[in-house]
Protein backbone atom coordinates (compact mmCIF):
# COMPACT_ATOMS: atom_id res chain seq x y z
CA UNK A 1 0.00 0.00 0.00
CA UNK A 2 1.07 4.03 -0.42
CA UNK A 3 1.55 5.72 2.47
CA UNK A 4 1.34 9.73 2.02
CA UNK A 5 2.02 12.21 4.50
CA UNK A 6 0.09 15.79 3.95
CA UNK A 7 1.21 18.58 6.34
CA UNK A 8 -1.06 21.05 7.69
CA UNK A 9 -0.95 24.86 6.54
CA UNK A 10 2.79 25.83 7.64
CA UNK A 11 4.64 22.85 8.30
CA UNK A 12 6.31 20.58 5.98
CA UNK A 13 6.75 16.43 5.69
CA UNK A 14 10.56 15.70 6.60
CA UNK A 15 10.76 12.03 7.09
CA UNK A 16 9.31 8.70 8.48
CA UNK A 17 10.30 6.25 11.68
CA UNK A 18 9.40 3.03 12.49
CA UNK A 19 8.53 0.18 9.79
CA UNK A 20 9.30 3.17 6.73
CA UNK A 21 12.43 5.36 6.73
CA UNK A 22 13.48 7.86 4.38
CA UNK A 23 11.79 11.12 3.05
CA UNK A 24 10.60 10.02 0.37
CA UNK A 25 6.79 11.39 0.04
CA UNK A 26 4.21 9.21 -0.65
CA UNK A 27 6.34 5.91 -0.11
CA UNK A 28 5.13 1.81 -0.28
CA UNK A 29 4.72 -0.24 2.41
CA UNK A 30 4.51 -4.01 2.26
CA UNK A 31 1.41 -5.30 4.39
CA UNK A 32 3.03 -8.17 5.29
CA UNK A 33 2.31 -8.09 9.24
CA UNK A 34 1.63 -5.66 11.39
CA UNK A 35 3.26 -2.35 10.68
CA UNK A 36 4.22 0.95 13.15
CA UNK A 37 4.88 4.23 11.08
CA UNK A 38 5.35 7.55 12.07
CA UNK A 39 5.56 10.87 9.70
CA UNK A 40 7.53 13.86 11.28
CA UNK A 41 6.56 17.25 9.77
CA UNK A 42 8.92 20.62 10.36
CA UNK A 43 7.04 24.27 10.78
CA UNK A 44 7.78 26.25 7.76
CA UNK A 45 6.05 29.01 8.64
CA UNK A 46 7.90 32.26 9.62
CA UNK A 47 6.78 34.69 12.38
CA UNK A 48 3.96 37.07 11.28
CA UNK A 49 4.26 40.67 11.46
CA UNK A 50 1.59 43.18 11.27
CA UNK A 51 0.37 46.87 13.10
CA UNK A 52 4.41 48.16 13.06
CA UNK A 53 3.17 51.53 14.63
CA UNK A 54 5.89 54.46 16.05
CA UNK A 55 5.03 57.19 18.21
CA UNK A 56 7.33 59.80 19.25
CA UNK A 57 7.66 63.14 21.69
CA UNK A 58 5.71 65.86 20.84
CA UNK A 59 7.91 67.39 19.98
CA UNK A 60 9.93 65.86 18.57
CA UNK A 61 13.68 66.44 20.03
CA UNK A 62 16.97 64.56 18.94
CA UNK A 63 18.33 65.84 22.82
CA UNK A 64 17.75 62.76 24.68
CA UNK A 65 16.33 64.43 27.45
CA UNK A 66 13.01 65.69 26.10
CA UNK A 67 12.60 63.70 23.17
CA UNK A 68 11.70 59.55 22.43
CA UNK A 69 10.48 57.55 19.99
CA UNK A 70 8.96 54.14 20.29
CA UNK A 71 8.49 51.62 17.46
CA UNK A 72 5.64 49.03 18.28
CA UNK A 73 4.49 45.66 16.36
CA UNK A 74 2.51 42.55 17.00
CA UNK A 75 3.98 39.26 15.91
CA UNK A 76 3.04 36.05 16.00
CA UNK A 77 3.86 32.28 15.08
CA UNK A 78 1.81 28.52 14.49
CA UNK A 79 4.57 27.50 16.76
CA UNK A 80 6.16 30.18 19.19
CA UNK A 81 8.23 33.26 18.71
CA UNK A 82 11.86 33.50 19.69
CA UNK A 83 13.22 36.74 18.66
CA UNK A 84 11.75 40.22 17.31
CA UNK A 85 14.55 43.29 16.09
CA UNK A 86 14.24 46.05 14.97
CA UNK A 87 16.87 47.41 12.47
CA UNK A 88 17.92 51.25 12.03
CA UNK A 89 19.66 52.59 9.70
CA UNK A 90 21.27 55.96 10.88
CA UNK A 91 21.98 59.13 8.62
CA UNK A 92 26.10 57.81 8.83
CA UNK A 93 24.84 55.10 7.42
CA UNK A 94 25.78 52.45 10.23
CA UNK A 95 22.62 50.04 11.51
CA UNK A 96 21.67 49.48 14.83
CA UNK A 97 20.11 46.11 15.93
CA UNK A 98 18.36 46.06 18.97
CA UNK A 99 15.83 43.71 20.68
CA UNK A 100 12.44 44.41 21.07
CA UNK A 101 10.87 43.82 24.63
CA UNK A 102 7.70 41.66 24.56
CA UNK A 103 4.22 42.43 25.61
CA UNK A 104 0.82 40.78 25.67
CA UNK A 105 -0.77 38.91 22.75
CA UNK A 106 2.10 38.67 20.93
CA UNK A 107 2.74 42.89 21.03
CA UNK A 108 6.67 43.88 20.69
CA UNK A 109 8.00 47.11 21.39
CA UNK A 110 11.30 49.17 21.79
CA UNK A 111 10.96 52.68 23.41
CA UNK A 112 14.31 55.25 22.72
CA UNK A 113 15.63 58.46 23.58
CA UNK A 114 19.11 57.54 21.97
CA UNK A 115 18.88 55.71 19.08
CA UNK A 116 17.47 58.82 16.89
CA UNK A 117 18.81 61.09 18.70
CA UNK A 118 21.09 62.72 15.61
CA UNK A 119 19.78 64.62 12.71
CA UNK A 120 18.42 62.90 9.52
CA UNK A 121 16.86 60.60 7.01
CA UNK A 122 16.43 57.07 8.92
CA UNK A 123 14.98 53.66 7.23
CA UNK A 124 13.77 51.06 10.05
CA UNK A 125 12.93 47.56 9.89
CA UNK A 126 11.86 44.44 12.36
CA UNK A 127 12.97 40.96 11.83
CA UNK A 128 11.07 38.05 13.69
CA UNK A 129 12.53 34.88 13.97
CA UNK A 130 10.86 31.77 16.15
CA UNK A 131 12.13 28.84 18.18
CA UNK A 132 12.37 26.74 14.63
CA UNK A 133 14.72 29.38 13.08
CA UNK A 134 11.97 30.57 10.22
CA UNK A 135 13.03 34.22 9.92
CA UNK A 136 10.47 37.38 8.50
CA UNK A 137 11.26 40.59 7.94
CA UNK A 138 9.23 43.25 7.43
CA UNK A 139 9.71 46.27 4.90
CA UNK A 140 11.35 49.10 5.28
CA UNK A 141 9.95 52.70 6.99
CA UNK A 142 11.46 55.68 6.16
CA UNK A 143 11.84 58.23 9.57
CA UNK A 144 13.29 61.49 9.30
CA UNK A 145 14.73 63.48 12.47
CA UNK A 146 14.37 66.82 12.08
CA UNK A 147 17.63 69.30 13.47
CA UNK A 148 16.21 71.02 16.57
CA UNK A 149 17.19 74.47 14.64
CA UNK A 150 14.84 73.57 12.11
CA UNK A 151 11.84 74.52 13.84
CA UNK A 152 9.03 73.99 11.26
CA UNK A 153 10.91 70.82 10.04
CA UNK A 154 11.61 71.57 6.28
CA UNK A 155 15.09 70.63 6.58
CA UNK A 156 16.18 74.10 6.05
CA UNK A 157 17.43 76.65 8.36
CA UNK A 158 15.48 79.71 7.12
CA UNK A 159 14.22 83.33 7.97
CA UNK A 160 10.80 81.15 8.79
CA UNK A 161 12.63 79.70 11.61
CA UNK A 162 13.48 82.81 13.12
CA UNK A 163 9.68 84.20 12.47
CA UNK A 164 8.60 81.21 14.18
CA UNK A 165 10.45 82.18 17.40
CA UNK A 166 9.62 85.74 17.43
CA UNK A 167 6.22 85.04 17.10
CA UNK A 168 6.40 82.78 20.57
CA UNK A 169 8.99 85.09 22.37
CA UNK A 170 8.99 85.82 25.86
CA UNK A 171 5.97 82.87 26.53
CA UNK A 172 6.86 80.29 29.16
CA UNK A 173 6.09 76.66 29.61
CA UNK A 174 8.05 73.63 30.90
CA UNK A 175 11.39 72.38 29.67
CA UNK A 176 11.12 71.58 25.93
CA UNK A 177 7.48 72.55 25.48
CA UNK A 178 7.49 73.44 22.31
CA UNK A 179 10.35 73.49 19.45
CA UNK A 180 10.33 77.37 19.58
CA UNK A 181 12.20 76.33 22.90
CA UNK A 182 15.42 75.70 20.95
CA UNK A 183 17.12 75.39 24.30
CA UNK A 184 14.82 73.34 26.38
CA UNK A 185 14.80 75.68 29.33
CA UNK A 186 10.97 76.60 29.26
CA UNK A 187 11.31 80.14 27.98
CA UNK A 188 11.36 81.87 24.82
CA UNK A 189 14.48 83.91 24.68
CA UNK A 190 16.85 85.60 22.33
CA UNK A 191 19.19 82.69 22.98
CA UNK A 192 17.02 80.42 20.85
CA UNK A 193 17.61 83.31 18.14
CA UNK A 194 20.69 83.01 18.84
CA UNK A 195 21.15 78.67 18.53
CA UNK A 196 19.19 78.88 15.56
CA UNK A 197 21.12 81.84 14.06
CA UNK A 198 24.10 79.74 14.04
CA UNK A 199 22.86 77.68 11.87
CA UNK A 200 21.30 79.82 9.43
CA UNK A 201 21.55 78.38 6.06
CA UNK A 202 21.82 75.17 6.59
CA UNK A 203 19.81 71.98 5.62
CA UNK A 204 19.86 68.61 6.88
Amino acid sequence: MTLTAVPSTGWAFSSWTGDLTGSQNPKTITMDGNKAVTAHFTDSQPPQISNIARTTSNPLDTNPSYGWVNVSCTVTDNVAVSQVILRIHNPTGSWNNVSMTTGTSGKYYYRTTTAFSTAGNYSYSIRATDTTNNINTSSNILFSMPANWDINSDGHCTILDLVTISNHYHQTGTNGWIREDVDNNGEIQVLDLVFVSNHFGESW
